[in-house]
C-alpha cells in the first residue's frame, strides 16, 4: 500500500497521471504538427510558458507531451547549430593552415633571395 501511494505521489509530482492514458496516434500526431508549426520564437516562448507552469502546478498530459516534443525539437536545433559551428571551425583550420604555408613559402623565398 505504501509503495502504491509513493508511486502515485511521484506521478502526481511529475504531472502525468497514472498509466499515462493511452493517447491515440492522431492526438500525438496533432501535438507533433503543432510543435513543428511553431516559429523559433514561438517555440521558445511556449517552452518557457510550459516550464513556468510546471513549476507552479502540474501539467496536463497533453501539455507534458507537448513540452517533451518541444524539448526534442530544441535539442535537435541545437545539435544542427553545433554541427555548423564544427564545420566552420574545420574550414577555418584548413584555410589557416593553407595561409600559414603560403606565408612560410614567401618568407623562405625572401630569405633565399
Amino acid at each position: 500500500m505504501r509503495r502504491e501511494r509513493r508511486a502515485m505521489e511521484k506521478r502526481r509530482d511529475q504531472g502525468v497521471p497514472g498509466p499515462a492514458l493511452q493517447l491515440n496516434n492522431n492526438t500525438r500526431r496533432n501535438i507533433e504538427y503543432k510543435v513543428q508549426g511553431f516559429s523559433s520564437e514561438q517555440l521558445v516562448e511556449r517552452f518557457h510558458g510550459l516550464v513556468d507552469k510546471r513549476l507552479n502546478e502540474s501539467l496536463k498530459l497533453m501539455e507534458a507531451i507537448e513540452l517533451d516534443r518541444i524539448e526534442a525539437r530544441l535539442n535537435s536545433e541545437d545539435n544542427e547549430e553545433m554541427n555548423h559551428v564544427t564545420e566552420f571551425r574545420d574550414e577555418w583550420v584548413l584555410e589557416r593552415g593553407e595561409l600559414l604555408a603560403s606565408i612560410e613559402r614567401i618568407v623562405a623565398g625572401l630569405k633565399s633571395a
